[in-house]
């Protein structure tokens, strides 16, 4: 009898054995070991004491600086290194800001891997508590129509207007001003219903005088309109231009629509700086019309057909996907016909994986690795190895041996963009959803997301989704003939961001995948689309090509928030700078006006409060976008200041249906205050909620008499916590009827 007793006590030995291993596997410290090891990992985790009540105690929300130290393979390999805050993805890179923005226990977790998938992980613990009740107030400065978001500030010249003559929208038929118009030299041109093209008086205004000065007296003429009780609204006679095409591709001038992708991008100003000359682009598609006038001039020598195994420039099948692909990122720009790409100086390689619209994760792998100068099983290398390599498919399936080539090219400095999918759903698609690659998603001519568009937190950023018109063919008898066409999705998509790609790595050619993917997350190729940061819409926003090539070469250090909003009513405001490895001084600031204290250190972050002396002479009036000079490593980086001022030509809210709504992020809860005349001040509408809870939130205005939701549809972004200064001055200028 004691053997099956010894028996079963040893089986319950090993059983609680493994209970306790798998408890432990799972606390702060986690490992994935295949074939090489990783060291034991750590890193520093602060939150600035700003973000702390009277008595020491962090509370919510708050903004915690995570910092990694170097970490090596054994063959001397700086590691990759990626952020999770409860359990969600927070971004790659050595040091980031966190957004805390409510109390409880939150998970920050460091996992360390390299090119061979083995990981180490390590997770921290933070606890918020609740922070107290505080209060919101405000001013809402409401203008007349066309006059919202300049301040008055921006006045338009004479070349904006045509000269003496302003346009009129009465009240009502028998206003009094109408009626008087012909005694005061007043001509009515034309009329329409209620509204009236008038000229205004000779004799009052100097219509022989010079441009300038003819244009100061029909603004004047147009002020002193709108203020009168009879009159709606008044406005110049604005002139008209057509727009000009800054090249001479004939598709452009055909039809002007054609080109607005390119300006949604803002290629137009990247020109100015390259057209991508020195740069190689691999498409990795179903081929390229090799005579295509429009790309003929851009394939480099290196073709090759995975599918049929051949070397040279591999031909293009209906539906020419390829050839619509490539075109996007560099058809020959001023060739005076077709398109330009977005780099449209840059080189076509041409790899051909797909055969009848599938390919296999073998031929796409081992093209990969022969873009990126690898070893292959083609046995075969390109004279010169490509700078971006353009996915434009994709499949729901993780392939090791797809993700081990993405590896190897990012690792030899390649940059890999794949489409997202168009399904219209948060699914994952490969090669896009592999780490490190640039995931790209479609946004419509709306810029929101175009609904057939997948979507999630993997999504790396946008680009128009179409309709693109892009350089395709089409078959006549058996030989195809060149074309052009709309083409739609997040394949056309892909394209715009390796173009983009490719302009900053021929400003830059020895600019990484990381170091781009870093500009990425810190807003340097990108315009922010949804909510602020990253969202699952749009990633990390529509790619921006005037950004992204005056990124490279520029640290841009780990500061938080992105920018400061100031002016108004609010003269102070706090930003928070990480200590890391490329911050070399503090910042300064050669504006008279704005003075920059440091207000706080801590052992990796220091706090400052920048100051606004709105009575020095110097102060812009009219506000402006200036700069805090951050110096760093590589020179100075820019941190944006942005200082509105209230407008003047107050106009008033005739009803009682505009609120001031104020959103909890998280827990969408939702608080009004309506506006009324009892709350008119100096012209403005004064509000105030009391007990606002430590939080994050939105807050906008909202009304029937206005266009829209100010100062957005998403609403201004707002930190309430206990030390933040001049929280009781959010002021905003809203465009009334």
């Amino acid at each position: 009898m004691r053997q099956p007793v010894l028996f079963i006590l040893l089986t319950c030995c090993f059983l609680m054995a493994c209970l306790l291993t798998a408890c432990f596997s799972s606390s702060s410290d986690d490992s994935k070991v295949k074939k090489s090891s990783i060291p034991e990992i750590s890193f520093s985790l602060e939150i600035p004491d700003s973000f702390k009540n009277d008595a020491g105690i962090l509370v919510a929300p708050a903004r915690a600086f995570v910092l990694a130290p170097d970490f090596f393979s054994e063959d001397g390999k700086l590691l990759d290194y990626n952020w999770k805050l409860n359990g969600k993805a927070a971004g790659a890179g050595k040091a980031r800001w966190l957004e805390l923005p409510s109390p409880g226990s939150h998970f920050v977790e460091l996992q360390v891997s390299d090119s061979l998938g083995n990981y180490r992980t390590r997770r921290e613990e933070i606890h918020l508590a609740e922070g107290p009740a505080l209060f919101l107030s405000g001013r809402v400065y409401p203008v007349r129509e066309q006059k919202s978001g300049n301040s008055g500030s921006l006045r338009p010249s004479l070349k904006d207007i045509i000269p003496g003559e302003v346009i009129v929208r009465f009240r009502e038929p028998e206003a009094a001003f109408r009626s008087a118009m012909g005694e005061d030299g007043w001509q009515e041109l034309e009329r329409y219903k209620e509204t009236a093209l008038l000229r205004i008086p000779l004799a009052r205004y100097a219509m022989g005088g010079d441009g300038e000065a003819v244009a100061g007296d029909t603004l004047a003429a147009v002020e002193a309109l709108s203020m009168r009780r009879d009159i709606l609204w008044a406005e110049p006679n604005y002139r008209r231009r057509t727009f000009r095409i800054p090249v001479n591709d004939t598709a452009y001038a055909e039809d002007p629509r054609r080109f607005w992708p390119l300006e949604a991008i803002t290629a137009p100003d990247a020109w100015d700086q390259t057209r991508g000359a020195g740069a190689v682009i691999a498409v990795l598609d179903s081929g390229v019309m090799a005579d295509h006038p429009d790309l003929k001039d851009r394939i480099g020598p290196d073709g090759y057909d995975f599918v049929e195994k051949r070397a040279g420039t591999p031909s293009d099948e209906r539906p020419f996907h390829g050839t619509q692909v490539s075109g996007i990122a560099l058809a020959t720009m001023n060739n005076g016909l077709g398109i330009a790409g977005v780099a449209g100086e840059a080189t076509l390689m041409p790899l051909k994986v797909i055969k009848n619209d599938s390919a296999s994760t073998w031929d796409i792998a081992q093209a990969i690795r022969y873009a990126a100068g690898l070893e292959n099983a083609s046995g075969r290398l390109p004279q010169r190895r490509a700078d971006v390599i353009n996915l434009s498919l994709g499949g729901t399936w993780n392939s090791r041996e797809e993700r081990e080539a993405v590896a190897a090219a990012l690792k030899a400095g390649v940059f890999v963009v794949a489409a997202a999918g168009n399904e219209g759903r948060d699914r994952k698609n490969y090669p896009a959803a592999h780490s490190g690659v640039f995931a790209v998603a479609g946004v419509d001519q709306g810029l929101m997301r175009h609904r057939d568009s997948n979507y999630g937190d993997w999504i790396s950023l946008v680009a128009p989704f179409g309709p693109v018109y892009t350089t395709s063919a089409w078959t006549l008898v058996s030989r195809p003939q060149a074309s052009y066409v709309d083409a739609f999705g997040t394949s056309m998509a892909t394209p715009f961001v390796s173009g983009v790609l490719a302009l900053m790595r021929s400003l830059d050619p020895f600019l990484s995948p990381d170091q781009a993917m870093g500009i990425l997350e810190k807003g340097g190729m990108t315009r922010d689309l949804g909510p602020l940061g990253k969202d699952e819409d749009t990633g990390w926003g529509l790619v921006d090509a005037a950004k992204a090539v005056h990124a490279p070469g520029a640290a841009v250090p780990v500061a938080a928030p992105e920018a400061l909003y100031m002016g108004m009513g609010r003269g102070q405001a706090l930003f928070f700078l990480g200590k890391a490895n490329d911050v070399s001084g503090l910042p300064a600031s050669s504006l008279p006006w704005l003075e920059i204290r440091e207000t706080a250190q801590g052992l990796n972050t220091r706090t400052f409060t920048v100051f606004l002396n709105m009575e020095h002479g110097d102060f812009p009036g009219e506000g402006g976008r200036f700069f805090i000079a951050i110096p760093t490593d590589s020179g100075d980086s820019l941190y944006p200041v942005h200082v509105n001022m209230p407008p003047e030509n107050l106009h008033g809210l005739s009803q009682d249906h505009v609120f001031v709504v104020l959103e909890q992020e998280g827990s969408g809860k939702m608080r009004y205050y309506s506006l009324s005349e009892e709350d008119k001040e100096e012209g403005a509408y004064v509000w105030r909620m009391d007990d606002v809870e430590a939080g994050l939130y939105r807050i906008r205005i909202q009304g029937e008499e206005l266009k829209g939701a100010y100062p957005s549809g998403g609403g201004r972004v707002v930190w309430v916590y206990p030390k933040a200064p001049c929280l009781e001055h959010l002021d905003f200028v809203v465009e009334a009827f």
